[in-house]
């Protein structure tokens, strides 16, 4: 295979190991948000007299600091899996490359890639807006929340005048299922952003072998539009998307090289997972091409039922429902820029 086609099909694999390594870290926050529980409910604990209303609303900076300590804990643990993953990461990025090039490729030192992966920050799509996040604020943020919610559950039991246990049951539904959610994505995100962020300071010490990355989205039904609408584009290293991209992102980016110093040349391959279930495609398929060949009800899934009309159409191709940044149009902006081409 040719050396770009194999490190593309080397990196989209080894993305199955870093979603595998998230989810082992998710499991280990587990019982963090069990201790944050069962925190809370001794802080409720007792009969819900008119004395223990009073107290109950006096117990708010409680749990904040019962939910602040609990993420630390989180924090701390997974910061520390995460740094010695990422090291990881960038020796095994240095071993491709030197696999696949005729020239010895470049290594970083593991203090570059602690330095990288706490200070750099994602930039994450929610909707219309980018939030900028480093590691620790996306923790905090997250802490935050948690302790927002849960003090929302108290507040408005106290209202409708429910129960100490009462409460406790609700704040247990939240955080077994709302909270849990939302830590899962978190870890998922990190984690994606430590692997990349240490390949992409990898790519950037080897530029002069480079020319450029290659956005690689997973080839499935649960891509996102922007992560469809980047895959197969290439970029200048260092420069454009990287990914994580938005909560969940599961893309990754692969470096083409300069032909010079290629060293092999045959045709790679990439794993899918469309109607016919999963299966293996040229490495030279891109979302929009394997999209394509999937059924109605597929695309339907993957874009909403109207997108894929467009898509299905061929008036607007998957790149087109996102602008440069990666942030989806709206339906309407997307059927003012089909008129306007109708209209030429």
């Amino acid at each position: 295979m040719s050396a770009n086609d194999y490190l593309t099909e080397r990196l989209t694999r080894h993305q199955i190991f870093v979603q595998r390594f998230g989810g082992s870290e998710v499991n280990k926050m587990l019982p963090f948000l069990r201790s944050i529980l069962n925190e809370i409910r001794a802080s409720l604990s007792g009969d819900l007299t008119p004395f223990g209303r009073n107290r109950l609303v006096g117990i708010e900076s409680s749990i904040a600091r019962i939910v602040t300590e609990g993420m630390e804990g989180i924090e701390a643990s997974l910061t520390s899996d995460l740094i010695e993953f990422a090291e990881y990461e960038g020796e095994f990025m240095a071993r491709l490359l030197d696999s696949s090039v005729s020239v010895e490729a470049l290594s970083v030192t593991p203090e570059q890639i602690r330095s990288a992966i706490t200070t750099k920050p994602m930039q994450l799509i929610k909707g219309k807006q980018v939030q900028s996040l480093t590691m620790q604020s996306a923790f905090r943020q997250f802490s935050g929340t948690v302790s927002r919610d849960v003090r929302r559950v108290v507040q408005m039991g106290i209202v409708e005048g429910k129960t100490t246990q009462q409460m406790i049951v609700d704040i247990t539904r939240l955080i077994s299922n709302r909270t849990s959610n939302q830590a899962e994505a978190l870890v998922r995100t990190v984690t994606n952003h430590a692997a990349t962020v240490a390949r992409n300071i990898t790519a950037e010490e080897n530029a002069d072998i480079l020319d450029g990355e290659r956005f690689v989205a997973t080839l499935d039904n649960r891509v996102t539009t922007t992560c469809a609408g980047f895959d197969g584009k290439k970029f200048d290293v260092g420069q454009g998307p990287h990914p994580a991209l938005h909560w969940n992102c599961r893309s990754t980016r692969a470096p083409v090289l300069r032909q010079e110093f290629a060293a092999l040349q045959m045709e790679g391959e990439r794993p899918s997972k469309g109607d016919d279930g999963k299966n293996v495609v040229s490495g030279k398929v891109t979302y929009g091409g394997f999209l394509k060949r999937q059924s109605d009800e597929f695309q339907n899934k993957v874009l909403g039922p109207e997108r894929a009309k467009l898509f299905r159409s061929g008036k607007v191709s998957i790149e087109k429902f996102t602008n440069d940044r990666g942030i989806p149009y709206s339906l309407d902006e997307l059927r003012q820029d089909d008129a306007s081409l109708t209209l030429q």
